[in-house]
């Protein structure tokens, strides 16, 4: 019999507790930041006890996470930035791993919302935010930080059409928190 004090472990800690709808956006962030930091931390513990695949087992947290945050009605743009922030903060990388994990997940994102019909921009958008978050606590450069980003969210939207790929570029066009993202022309597929 589980008591008061014991953590109900099944329970997933995105779709348990109160509705999105309830929480404020400063609350959503903080939650998603710090389950997902908690998720990442465990399993490269898991990981690196087993030989596991430490970016393989990141993504598949930073998914599951987003999909939970998406199942409950939760802002794409708010889980995004969380998933993304929480990523870097519980992996503990810096410098230019830092910079390949946030494009590794930038790109399973965008992927995970344009696959679920959800609003791709606001996505896009989110982990800009969250890059920009992430770069201002590793002590790296705002900018490039955004535009590695960007760039991995204009490439991911590739795969779903040029509608995609034109919702992912206006909603990063302009400003976002202060600072003007630099995206550079998605890279044309490559024929075989």
């Amino acid at each position: 019999m589980r008591t008061k004090e014991q953590p109900n472990e099944s329970a997933h800690p995105i779709r348990g507790g109160d509705s999105p709808a309830t929480r404020s956006p400063e609350d959503l962030f903080a939650v998603m930041t710090e389950t997902v930091a908690t998720m990442v931390s465990r399993d490269l513990d898991h990981a690196g006890k087993t030989g596991g695949s430490t970016m393989e087992s990141i993504t598949d947290t930073a998914e599951q996470a987003f999909h939970g945050a998406l199942d409950v009605g939760g802002d794409v743009g708010l889980a995004a930035k969380g998933v993304l922030v929480g990523v870097v903060r519980g992996s503990r990388v810096t410098g230019d791993a830092a910079l390949q994990m946030a494009d590794r997940v930038c790109r399973t994102l965008i992927r995970r919302t344009a696959s679920a019909g959800a609003e791709v921009g606001l996505a896009a958008t989110g982990l800009v935010q969250g890059a920009l978050v992430a770069a201002k606590d590793l002590g790296l450069d705002s900018a490039t930080a955004a535009s590695v980003t960007a760039h991995a969210a204009g490439e991911a939207a590739e795969e779903f059409g040029a509608d995609v790929v034109r919702e992912v570029r206006v909603s990063l066009a302009g400003t976002i928190d202060g600072l003007n993202v630099l995206i550079k022309e998605p890279l044309q597929k490559r024929s075989p």
